[in-house]
């Protein structure tokens, strides 16, 4: 990801007159991303958007099944694939907790 600084960087350095390679070599990316970078609102300034891309996987499961066993998890022994395993079981199967 491209951070706010090495878009000024890098548009510093065209306005000096340096080559596009030698700009984006200085601003720490690529020559396709200066391409990109050289125009427009810098990162900062974009919207952030407001929509889901893709539908939530854990609907349904995570408030039902997921955190009660983090709740009664008091040594902290459960680990993330442990989780996202029970997670997929309980949607296939149905409720792990009762």
């Amino acid at each position: 990801m491209v951070t706010h600084q090495q878009v000024l960087l890098l548009r510093w350095r065209i306005m000096e007159g340096k080559t596009q390679q030698a700009s984006a070599a200085a601003a720490g990316m690529s020559a396709r991303g200066a391409r990109r970078w050289r125009s427009g609102p810098l990162p900062s300034e974009k919207k952030k958007r407001s929509w889901r891309t893709r539908p939530d996987a854990f609907s349904g499961v995570w408030e039902e099944e997921i955190v009660p066993l983090l709740r009664r998890d008091a040594k902290e022994k459960l680990q993330a694939t442990v989780l996202l395993e029970l997670s997929l079981r309980c949607s296939a199967v149905g409720p792990l907790v009762q």
